[in-house]
């Protein structure tokens, strides 16, 4: 069974939306840092500044790259929502444990959560979606 006609350019444009998002995510934690950490609620003393530099920014910039390639070359586009969804079911999975653990979580894990768990279920339906469209 072949992908709808509009299965792989959806994808491809999920791929590339949340690769230019996730560029943009990792810039902003890479120059500003505190200033954003502050935004959703965190204090960083300096070891915190480095670690959200790197994992916040540095992550994010890497997977931003890699999604905007898995969108441009079409026989990456299986093994990128592949990453994108096992990447996001991660995220969600986590926070939904953290959330279950937390006492009071504000309202931004929440809402963290709720992209998180859109994410994946975008991904895995692009993935269901596009099954068999690499090869074709």
């Amino acid at each position: 069974m072949s992908a709808p006609s509009w299965g792989l350019p959806a994808a491809r444009c999920l791929l590339a939306a949340t690769g230019l998002i996730y560029l943009y995510l990792g810039a902003v934690f890479v120059l500003w840092p505190v200033g954003w950490a502050q935004k959703i609620g965190f204090t960083l003393d300096a070891d915190g500044v480095v670690e959200i530099r790197a994992v916040y920014g540095g992550l994010e910039l890497g997977l931003g790259v890699f999604f905007l390639v898995a969108a441009l070359r079409r026989e990456w586009v299986g093994v990128g929502l592949w990453a994108l969804c096992l990447t996001f079911a991660g995220l969600a999975v986590c926070r939904a444990l953290g959330l279950a653990l937390a006492e009071g979580p504000g309202p931004m894990p929440w809402k963290l959560f709720a992209v998180e768990a859109s994410e994946t279920v975008l991904s895995a339906a692009a993935l269901w979606i596009t099954r068999g469209a690499e090869a074709a």
